[in-house]
């Protein structure tokens, strides 16, 4: 049963091994001085096929 698993995390981290590469996750944290308030974006950019 180990095996099996082990074997299906595999294939699939090599089926979307491709996509993975394709992405972007971009974080920024930012603090605002005159108001005081801290700000985080999260942002993930995607890389489409036809550029």
């Amino acid at each position: 049963m180990k095996i099996n698993r082990y074997l299906l995390g595999m294939v699939s981290f090599i089926a979307f091994s491709s996509y993975l590469q394709a992405a972007t996750l971009d974080y920024r944290h930012e603090y605002a001085d005159r108001t005081r308030i801290n700000k985080d974006r999260i942002a993930i950019i995607e890389k489409l096929p036809n550029g």
